[in-house]
Formats: structure tokens, C-alpha cells, sequence
């Protein structure tokens, strides 16, 4: 679960820092610019925060439900951060105060169930993932200062970027297990399809 996890957050945060204002203009006709460096943080923090499901789910099986409870207290800290960040950097502000709550709630919980929720055996895919996420990176980056795309043919592009770095990750870095569990959720009409390029 943490991989599939990561595999689909990581792709999507690349995208948006470098595409973060392209992305905004499209959508909302060339509003809210100003806050593409927020919506890049919020991506950033759901990255951090993405182990947070199959945490929650080992407090439970292994009926530490008090864990969970006593996590709360964070939502005190994300109260009083929002009130002193929100005055001093706005929106992003809020996102931080945010983001560092939910962060700081996860990381209490894994420390009272680390035994069962250890990243053991996950560092080579970590390190595959970063490697080709800063190659993606650096591949847009480059594209984005040599080529101008604009309207409806970069929104194309990105769309093109992210189907294929998807399809990329999906077809070499999950075991059979995870491909059938990705498979099931999909619509019946697109599960051959799928089917092809993943096995």
C-alpha cells in the first residue's frame, strides 16, 4: 500500500512544482496564480503524510485505538499554528500549520507501533523512485525553459508526462500482488487494457 502510494503522489508533486502556475492558468483561466508555491507545499506535506491509512490501520489491528486517540492533541497545535502562521504568511501559512499537524500526528503514532510498521526492505525502492522522480524533474525542467508550450497542447503534455511516468512505475517497480490490486479498482471496460501493459 505505501508503494502504490507513493508511486502515485510522487509523479503528481514533481509535475506541480514545475508546472504549478501552468497548471493554475489552465484551470482557472489566470486566477489564483499567486498560490502555486501553496498548492506545491500541500503535495509536498500529503507526501510526507502518505503513510498515514496503513499507519492508522496497524494502530488498530494491533488495538492501540488510544494511540490514535491521544494523536488528537495535534489538532490543538494545528489550531494555534493556523492562528500565528495565517498572520504572517497567509494561505501558505494556513498550509504549513496544516501539513505540520498532520505530520507530527503520524510520527506519534508510528512511534508507538514502529515494531510492526518498520520501512525495513523499502530502501532500494525509495532510491529507485527518487532517482527517476529528479530525472523526470530535470527532464521538464529542461523542456519547460528550451520549449514554450502554451494552452491546450501543454495541458496535453502534462497529461502525456504523467500517463507515462504511471505507466513506467507501475510496470517495473510493483510486484504481481500490487499490479492486481490496482487492476480490480479500474472500470471492467479499460481492465484488459491495463491488463496488457501492466503484465
Amino acid at each position: 500500500m505505501i508503494k502504490i502510494t507513493y508511486i502515485f503522489y510522487l509523479p503528481i508533486f514533481v509535475i506541480f512544482a514545475i508546472y504549478n502556475k501552468e497548471i493554475i492558468n489552465l484551470i482557472t483561466g489566470g486566477k489564483y496564480i499567486e498560490y502555486g508555491g501553496a498548492l506545491v507545499m500541500v503535495f509536498l506535506f500529503q507526501i510526507l503524510s502518505a503513510f498515514q491509512l496503513p499507519l492508522g490501520l496497524v494502530a488498530q489491528l494491533n488495538e492501540r485505538a488510544e494511540i490514535i486517540l491521544y494523536s488528537r492533541i495535534f489538532g490543538i497545535y494545528n489550531l494555534i499554528a493556523d492562528i500565528i502562521m495565517i498572520r504572517w504568511w497567509g494561505v501558505m501559512g494556513a498550509v504549513i500549520a496544516t501539513g505540520t499537524a498532520i505530520l507530527f500526528k503520524n510520527i506519534f503514532i508510528w512511534w508507538f507501533v514502529r515494531k510492526d510498521a518498520s520501512f525495513k526492505g523499502m530502501r532500494k525502492f525509495f532510491e529507485i523512485l527518487m532517482s527517476i522522480s529528479i530525472l523526470m524533474a530535470i527532464i521538464m525542467f529542461s523542456i519547460k525553459i528550451l520549449i514554450n508550450i502554451r494552452g491546450a497542447l501543454q495541458l496535453f503534455y502534462i497529461v502525456l508526462l504523467i500517463s507515462f511516468t504511471y505507466l513506467l512505475f507501475f510496470k517495473y517497480f510493483l510486484n504481481q500482488k500490487e499490479k492486481d490490486v490496482i487492476i480490480n479498482l479500474l472500470p471492467s471496460k479499460i481492465t484488459l487494457q491495463v491488463q496488457k501493459l501492466f503484465l
